[in-house]
């Protein structure tokens, strides 16, 4: 992740601060989770990629010009 920039207000340094962290704590809790123990162990980087895949939002169809 980027790190925060100068010129940004303290507000914003912090703000950045508190995300940066609850995504820490987020992705820690997705791979330590227990389900992954049901697994195989050789299966389970390809598995992580996959639910990455999977949660990321579609690209947007482009429609065509009449």
């Amino acid at each position: 992740m980027k790190p925060a920039t100068e010129g940004w207000s303290s507000e914003g340094t912090k703000a950045y601060a508190a995300l940066l962290e609850r995504a820490r704590d987020l992705s820690t809790f997705v791979i330590t989770h227990t389900f992954w123990s049901t697994i195989a162990a050789e299966e389970r980087s390809d598995a992580r990629s996959n639910l990455i895949q999977v949660t990321r939002p579609a690209p947007a169809e482009s429609t065509p010009a009449p």
